[in-house]
């Protein structure tokens, strides 16, 4: 709110140079007075005359409470301001000042606007905000309050980057201060994510200009649209599905407008009647969807009634495609307004070619199940819930000797009887039939023996149409050939099982006999070496003792020939550790060099008595320490050239590694 001011200019000799108009009415002179030239202590000033508290005192006089005395001696208190400048030249004091009176009623004033205004806001449901140029929060309502869930107080002070989610923030901060900046409204839609969750909202803000034509501010108002927003959803969506059951559904649909003319059909109507699209359907009449004029007029008549009382049908009727060949479809109406068709009638088509088709289908393939029937090996027989007799096959007659004209009256009961007279266990027959009829969703299966020596495998499933069970289906397949094949199996598997069992008791047997021969061997084995280790022990004392030459040589001819025997009873030794399969390997560090030398030394005697020539010879390149076992190496060896020693002039024993 503006309030008037008065403004003097006195010049240096305290008298007044210019006073504008509010200063002559707040002095209380008449039009025709003037105060220029007049003292300035007269109205403006308390001090005594001739000097001045600015000019001579050096007082500040800024917003200071001062009295202005009227003509008529009344004294009005004011808030004065003094200035020193220029004026043409002179330097002046500018004095301005309002009536404190005046300021305190506009302030009254103000005050219970601001309260009337407050009031306003916060009994409006929409939150309202208004801001200063900065961008500052100055007030709000509580409806603004309450949708950020938050107290005015913590509003109220702040900005945008204080108040608002973080997502949500920098982005309104800077928008509104661009309002302010350019001075232009702006209305925009946001998703926000406000105490009561994400809402749908609309921002209406504009800016707050100043007296003087300056943006001093901007007002916001929020508008929740979120239910809105949730009904435009819906109806998007339902919209949406009633489009894609249209456009989608295996059934055609049309729509008459205006005297029968198609006003919209989907595709599938298209497709049933032979067009490329809907659209270019749309608009013709339905004339033009019947074989003739006579039926397009006859079917109105027939329908029209209907139609008009609301009633539900549905008629097998043919149309006429597009290239006026006939479709058999079924077609039911219903009417939008009962009272007036040409406001629409919904159609709803159906192609019944393909039904017909099936039907004719279906006939064959029952058919074909009569002949499959026939042509099987097994005897079927078909009831209904009833006990009535539904179908049977030729070969079940056959098989259970049944007199055509007994198969005639459809009678399972009289079946039943009949074939009692053959089976070797009737009652537990019959039992099980009382079953199946008393739990007809059992699957029962069993073999059947007939007193002249056959045998049936029996198969009874429930017959079922949907989910209702409207029957039974009893397969009857003579075994006879493979029962008696099964009985031939079991006796020669029994005669198999008994000629195995004698196979492993002899084996079994020879298995022991061999383990026996091992242990004797090992036994025996161990018992002559005792002795003989005794034998070459004592012959080697007595070659420590003076013997003659001859002496010697008998000596040395016994311990060969003992130490002869003992490798041969530590071969067979060894031969009865293999077939127990207990023959270890030893793993020690030896010198092959020095283990083939000695082996050598050992059958060169043989050899130069034999007259043969015998070289050992190990390649550079093999390694001689090594790990492993030296006695069996040695066995080995012994037998390898055991048999040339014997049947060849020269031996020559190679080490190396192969070619």
């Amino acid at each position: 709110m503006a309030f008037p001011i008065g403004i003097v200019i006195i010049g240096h000799d305290r008298r007044i140079r210019w006073a504008n108009e509010y200063t002559r009415r707040l002095a209380g002179t008449d039009r025709g007075q003037t105060l220029l030239g007049q003292p300035c202590a007269t109205y403006l000033c308390q001090a005594q005359q001739g000097t001045c508290p600015v000019l001579d005192d050096g007082q500040v006089v800024d917003h200071s409470i001062r009295i202005l005395r009227r003509t008529d001696g009344k004294e009005i208190p004011v808030l004065k301001s003094v200035t020193m400048t220029e004026w043409n030249g002179e330097p002046v004091l500018v004095e301005t000042f309002v009536d404190i009176e005046v300021c305190e009623q506009s302030s009254e004033t103000i005050t219970n606007q601001t309260l009337f205004v407050r009031s306003l806001l916060d009994a409006a449901p929409t939150p309202i905000f208004y801001k200063d140029a900065e961008g500052i929060y100055l007030e709000c309502n509580e409806a603004f309050a309450d949708f950020w869930g938050l107290p005015k107080s913590a509003i109220v002070g702040r900005t945008s980057l204080e108040i608002l989610p973080w997502e949500l923030a920098a982005t309104e901060h800077r928008k509104d201060l661009n309002i302010i900046t350019k001075g232009e409204p702006l209305t925009y839609g946001l998703e926000v994510t406000a105490v009561q969750g994400p809402r749908h909202v609309v921002y209406h803000k504009a800016v707050v200009v100043s007296p003087r034509g300056k943006a001093a501010g901007m007002v916001g108002v929020i508008t929740d649209i979120t239910a809105q927003k949730c009904a435009e959803t819906a109806l998007a969506d339902a919209r949406r599905d009633f489009e894609s059951i249209f456009e989608n559904s295996q059934i055609g649909i049309l729509l008459l407008r205006g005297g029968r003319y198609l006003a919209r059909c989907n595709q599938r109507l298209a497709d049933i009647l032979g067009y490329d699209s809907p659209e270019e359907m749309n608009g013709m009449s339905m004339r033009q969807m019947h074989l003739n004029e006579d039926r397009f007029r006859a079917f109105g008549e027939a329908h029209h009634e209907k139609l008009t009382n609301g009633t539900q049908f549905q008629v097998d009727y043919q149309l006429s495609r597009r290239d006026g060949t006939p479709v058999w479809c079924t077609l039911s109406g219903k009417a939008l307004d009962t009272g007036d068709l040409n406001r629409g009638v919904i159609w709803v088509i159906d192609d019944l070619e393909p039904r017909k088709r099936t039907e004719a289908a279906l006939q064959s393939s029952l058919s074909l199940l009569d002949s499959a029937l026939e042509a099987t090996t097994d005897g079927i027989l078909v009831v209904d819930r009833n006990g009535g007799i539904s179908k049977w096959n030729r070969q079940f007659l056959e098989q259970w000797r049944i007199p055509d004209a007994l198969a005639k009256e459809a009678r399972d009961d009289k079946l039943i009887a009949y074939v009692l007279d053959q089976l070797v266990a009737p009652h537990a027959f019959l039992e099980r039939i009382n079953r199946l009829y008393l739990h007809p969703e059992e699957i029962s299966s069993d073999l059947i023996e007939l007193t002249d020596g056959r045998f049936f495998e029996r198969y009874s499933h429930p017959q079922r149409l949907g989910n209702e069970i409207v029957g039974r289906v009893w397969w009857f397949r003579d075994v006879t050939k493979k029962w008696q094949a099964q009985k031939d199996l079991l006796e020669t598997n029994r005669r198999l099982q008994a000629e195995t069992a004698r196979a492993n008791r002899l084996a079994a047997e020879a298995e022991a006999a061999n383990v026996a021969k091992s242990e004797f061997l090992a036994n025996m084995s161990h018992e002559i070496r005792t002795p003989m280790n005794g034998v070459i022990g004592m012959t080697g004392m007595l070659l420590d003792t003076d013997l003659s030459d001859e002496q010697r040589d008998y000596v040395e001819v016994v311990r060969s020939s003992s130490e002869t025997l003992m490798r041969i009873i530590n071969e067979i030794l060894d031969f009865s550790k293999i077939e127990a399969r207990k023959l270890d390997l030893e793993a020690l560090n030896f010198d092959l060099e020095h283990q083939l030398a000695d082996f050598a030394s050992g059958l060169a005697f043989c050899a130069h008595d034999k007259g043969l020539e015998f070289i050992c010879a190990i390649d550079p390149d093999v390694p001689t320490q090594l790990i492993g076992d030296p006695g069996r190496l040695r066995q080995i060896l012994v037998n390898l050239v055991a048999m040339p020693l014997n049947s060849r002039r020269w031996v020559r024993l190679p080490c190396g590694f192969p070619a």
